[in-house]
């Protein structure tokens, strides 16, 4: 049996899915809302996988997926518009699959193809994403112009470390991070610090010329 946490923010869509996956015999055991507090229904219920409502307006632009990320559980989202999420957004946070909500008869295959390591998108949904991906800037080639400095806060910053913290491990002053941040930011094409968080995944684990 498949265990399926919903993390749906109480949206009416919530309970569409939750008959669906009744209806295929995939035991939903607990719906929740999308804030810090259904990490203790993870810990109670140990689900296999994860299934979110990606149009919660708890939190825009999908930013709550970094506190799910680290479960290491596999990750599928369902929206109302899932052509319109950015690719970048998707990849950052290793979304495994994404539903239409218009076409929720796929959701059953879906979560167990995801949950068997597979990945589900739909053709037409994948190649609408990918064509929205090619219309902007190339981020790994932008990565090319950053320094090696810049690229050791970039990384440590995709690692979730403070700017106190950076400061503290690379040896440099607390004003020197903010000042790296600001070029990255620049070299990016990001206006925030929260667009650079979400705009590609980091190449590796470990800041680079910090190992």
């Amino acid at each position: 049996m498949l265990d399926v946490l919903l993390v749906e923010a109480g949206l009416e869509e919530g309970a569409a899915v939750a008959q669906c996956l009744e209806h295929a015999q995939l035991n939903l055991c607990a719906t929740v809302a999308a804030r810090p507090s259904f990490h203790v229904a993870v810990t109670q219920w140990r689900p296999h996988i994860l299934l979110v409502n990606a149009d919660t307006p708890v939190c825009p632009e999908l930013t709550f997926l970094q506190t799910i990320v680290p479960l290491g559980l596999p990750l599928v989202l369902y929206s109302q518009a899932p052509d319109e999420l950015d690719l970048h957004t998707l990849l950052a946070y290793k979304v495994k699959g994404l539903i239409d909500i218009s076409h929720l008869e796929s959701l059953p295959q879906a979560l167990i193809a995801v949950a068997q390591g597979q990945l589900w998108f739909a053709p037409d949904l994948l190649q609408s994403l990918y064509t929205t991906a090619l219309m902007e800037p190339d981020t790994p080639s932008l990565l090319a112009t950053l320094t090696l400095r810049e690229q050791q806060v970039l990384n440590l910053f995709w690692a979730a470390w403070s700017r106190e913290q950076m400061a503290t491990y690379l040896g440099i002053s607390l004003n020197s991070v903010k000042t790296h941040l600001q070029h990255i930011r620049h070299k990016l094409g990001c206006h925030s610090l929260d667009e650079l968080r979400i705009r590609a995944t980091p190449n590796a684990p470990v800041p680079i010329g910090c190992g």
